[in-house]
């Protein structure tokens, strides 16, 4: 029926919880820099992100001609460091990448028959491919965590890009980048107004997951649709 089955993966894949409001985050964050040759007080640090966060999204807006901008905090990360003095490394942007995301994760978890249900499709002889708003950075190790990463085809990151679902643009990346197109392409999630949306803006089918990091929405207007997070509804749907 449909030979490449697009997730996104927040909400939809991976259940989780963060808060980055959290003030032991960027207390030790601050600690961090600090012990790199970056001095920075708690309060100094958060607003100096937060100030760069809002800049790049608005700079990343206007060159991208986007309502749905992304940036690559890696970068922001790295800037904290210059201003400070400092020339990080590589390697030191991205521990201090990771240890954002790590300091700000309550949990992490695969939903239940998520493994079970990628594999059958995958089995059945479907193509996956990764299409979420997110950053590749903390993402990756994420899922090669929690053992998914190898299943996939191809894995898009809306930082890389710069923009977001529901921007057309983000899937169309995704199109070219693998040679296929909307018709025999379904999309997965658990949003309406990204997944499902970016979906309908292409004309594709897709199928909506309510799951605990939903809008609270009773409708929702696609193809199909699972209301009580059983993942393995999707092999109902795709005969897998």
């Amino acid at each position: 029926m449909y030979k490449h089955y697009i997730f996104d993966l927040y909400g939809t894949l991976i259940d989780l919880r963060t808060n980055e409001e959290k003030v032991a985050l960027w207390r030790e964050l601050a600690k961090f820099y600090t012990y790199n040759g970056a001095p920075y007080a708690t309060k100094e640090l958060r607003g100096a992100y937060i100030e760069r966060v809002e800049r790049a999204l608005r700079r990343i807006k206007r060159v991208k001609q986007t309502e749905h901008p992304d940036i690559e905090i890696s970068h922001l990360f790295r800037d904290l460091y210059r201003a400070k003095g400092v020339r990080p490394t590589q390697q030191l942007t991205r521990h201090t990448t990771r240890l954002f995301r790590a300091l700000s994760l309550d949990y992490l978890r695969l939903y239940e028959g998520v493994a079970e249900t990628l594999n059958r499709l995958k089995q059945s002889g479907g193509k996956l491919y990764l299409l979420s708003n997110g950053q590749s950075e903390f993402s990756l190790p994420e899922m090669r965590h929690l053992g998914i990463a190898d299943l996939f085809v191809g894995l898009h990151f809306s930082a890389d890009y710069r923009v977001c679902k529901p921007d057309v643009a983000f899937m169309q990346a995704l199109f070219r980048a693998h040679d296929i197109g909307a018709t025999d392409s379904v999309m997965i999630g658990n949003d309406h107004t990204t997944d499902i949306e970016i979906a309908r803006r292409l004309e594709m089918d897709a199928v909506y997951i309510h799951t605990n990091c939903s809008h609270e929405i009773d409708k929702v207007d696609c193809k199909y649709q699972i209301w009580d997070n059983d993942f393995r509804k999707l092999l109902d749907f795709f005969d897998a």
